[in-house]
């Protein structure tokens, strides 16, 4: 049974019905919802008379907080296929759009993009990225396969897991090859993630623009609401370090990290801010990080789970430390200069762009080079214009992008 729920508002004049899915929205990851209510405002702004629904776990908040409809998180939930072709056969328009979602459950997009074009509906991908792995949790062998593949070795000498995840891996570049060359545009958020797409086909027409949270706003500090004692805190801090530590794949080194922090907070007087990405996951992670630590009075971790409040607290920091992705892009849209420790290749590919470092990965974290480049950043910090110049490009290639799908639009449009 369908289960919309539409906000009452909605403009009775509406003429082109847009759906946004493929990605696991209102699961209580804030780089997702940052690139929602950016999304959300491209679409308004190319076609304010659009009807949009979302597909979320999280309807009611959703509809309330961007005046659109929404929809059950088709996909990455229990509602059927079956469901998804019967609703999605009332749009006009299907659009995945953000995350890294090519790599991260290609095969779920790709369900819900099949289903929606056998309907007869036109599809997008709009500024989706690609990892240079794919899913280790999905398509990597675990349990008794491997087991199994093990054995096998052991008899004939061959990595048979290796063919076996080899032929896994060739099974879904084909498909994302198949239904993505369906589609009527496709956008890719940066050039690595474009590269790795075509390892899957040529995709001429495929094109570059940018992930669509360079595009977030911000609340004003003001109307921030901190918890107990930690806005005297920030505001008395002469030196801020904004960090977020994923619980996906969690840093192994914690008491070691635990013994930096606590070592850089001393030596350069930093007050280290604490920003879960996932208010859940991530936050009872650091948690766990802050009571290892000697002196965790010299942290805070506010509970803020909007990414407009986490942007404006991150612009008031003098640097990040992060792995989680959208961290980053949230405070270099202010140009704050960032330290990424990397849990596949979209960290690198992001920093790249701007020159910025990676201190190793979350299995083995270069404590060399995050030293170096944090009291870099924290004393003399001339990272503005050559971040500045790289944001114009981004910018730039996202409005590209835009006029692309702004055509698209008007397009299937002219055709209702």
């Amino acid at each position: 049974m369908m289960r919309l729920k539409k906000f009452r508002n909605m403009s009775e004049y509406s003429r082109l019905k847009i759906m946004l899915g493929g990605v696991p929205l209102g699961c209580d990851n804030i780089g997702d919802e940052a690139i929602l209510a950016s999304a959300v405002g491209i679409f308004r702004r190319l076609m304010p008379e659009c009807e949009l629904t979302v597909c979320t776990a999280k309807q009611r908040e959703t509809a309330s907080k961007f005046n659109c409809n929404t929809l059950p998180l088709y996909g990455f939930d229990r509602s059927p296929l079956s469901e998804f072709r019967r609703v999605v056969a009332n749009y006009d328009l299907f659009i995945w759009f953000g995350a890294t979602g090519l790599s991260d459950y290609p095969e779920t997009a790709c369900a819900l993009l099949e289903n929606s074009q056998k309907a007869g509906v036109a599809t997008v991908v709009w500024n989706v990225g690609m990892d240079n792995v794919f899913n280790p949790m999905l398509y990597s062998l675990a349990g008794k396969k491997l087991k199994l593949c093990k054995l096998l070795e052991s008899v004939t000498w061959v990595d048979w897991a290796a063919h076996f995840e080899k032929f896994i891996h060739k099974r879904v570049r084909k498909r994302l090859a198949d239904t993505l060359g369906k589609s009527r545009l496709i956008v890719l958020r940066d050039e690595a993630s474009l590269l790795e797409l075509r390892k899957c086909a040529s995709f001429p027409q495929a094109m570059v623009g940018a992930d669509s949270a360079i595009l977030q706003k911000s609340v004003e500090f003001e109307s921030l609401r901190w918890e107990d004692h930690c806005a005297q805190m920030f505001n008395s801090a002469t030196k801020r370090v904004a960090l977020c530590l994923s619980s996906q794949s969690p840093v192994g080194e914690l008491d070691d990290f635990a013994a930096w922090l606590d070592n850089l907070n001393l030596s350069e007087n930093v007050l280290t801010i604490m920003l879960p990405m996932n208010p859940i996951t991530d936050y009872e992670f650091m948690e766990k990080l802050r009571s290892k630590m000697k002196y965790s009075q010299k942290t805070i971790m506010p509970r803020f789970i909007e990414p407009e409040e986490i942007q404006c607290v991150v612009a008031k920091c003098n640097l990040v430390i992060s792995s989680r992705l959208h961290l980053m892009i949230l405070a270099l849209n202010h140009l704050i200069p960032c330290i990424g420790i990397a849990r596949g290749s979209k960290i690198n590919s992001f920093l790249d762009q701007f020159g910025l470092p990676v201190a190793g990965s979350t299995g083995t974290v270069d404590f060399n080079t995050l030293d170096y480049y944090a009291k870099k950043y924290l004393g003399a910090n001339d990272f503005s214009l050559q971040g500045a110049n790289v944001r114009k490009k981004m910018v730039k290639n996202l409005s590209e992008a835009e006029s692309r799908l702004k055509s698209v639009l008007y397009e299937i449009n002219s055709r209702i």
